[in-house]
């Protein structure tokens, strides 16, 4: 015969009815460390996707094509509507607007700014609070630990830009590696060395 799930709360009440399906949400990150989202569910009606908690109330109306977790994040929910990805938190509440090709952290486990990649291809950079910190108008970025300075590539170009999109330098054959403070170090031919974010060197080229 025909199984249908069915969930419980701690009042035992069953917090499923009208839905087709619930499911929890896992995620897990590069180290292979797994988990599921805590307090959400995903659940399915009439072949769309919604989010609500585990006592049933609903988070999300069941609207959106897709809906997973933000690989490496948690209370990260990426959901996905006419082919366009957005990003909500654990409340339901919009976090990146769903117009975007690709999103991703910045960093692994990093919530404080995501990558995200346009319909064209280009990238840029948004703030958990949905602010464009870098519009998506890049070719590459990439983070250098620092929410200040950017390693970007505009034009075929490789910069080092701030966080207002003004180019602090432009790459000579040099990599940007990290960033902190006023300098960054940077690695040619296989040695490193430091510079200041305006260009000037600190340490030349003399370490491996």
């Amino acid at each position: 015969g025909e199984y249908k799930t069915k969930v419980l709360n701690e009042k035992n009440e069953e917090i499923l009815k009208g839905y087709d399906k619930a499911e929890a949400i896992d995620n897990y990150d590069s180290k292979q460390n797994i988990w599921f989202e805590d307090n959400l569910l995903r659940v399915e009606k009439n072949n769309k996707y919604g989010l609500i908690d585990f006592d049933g109330k609903v988070i999300l109306e069941c609207e959106y094509d897709s809906i997973y977790a933000l690989k490496g994040v948690t209370e990260n929910i990426i959901v996905e509507k006419g082919g366009k990805l957005g990003l909500v938190n654990a409340k339901g509440q919009t976090i990146i607007n769903t117009e975007y090709s690709s999103i991703q952290s910045l960093e692994e486990g990093y919530k404080a700014e995501y990558l995200v990649k346009n319909a064209e291809g280009k990238f840029g950079v948004i703030s958990t609070s949905g602010t464009n910190i870098l519009e998506p108008v890049y070719e590459e970025i990439k983070y250098l630990g620092s929410n200040e300075v950017y390693a970007v590539k505009s034009n075929g170009e490789i910069q080092l830009i701030n966080n207002k999109g003004e180019t602090l330098q432009k790459s000579e054959g040099e990599e940007y590696v990290y960033a902190k403070g006023e300098n960054v170090i940077v690695s040619k031919d296989g040695k490193f060395g430091l510079e200041k974010l305006t260009g000037e060197s600190v340490i030349s080229y003399d370490y491996e």
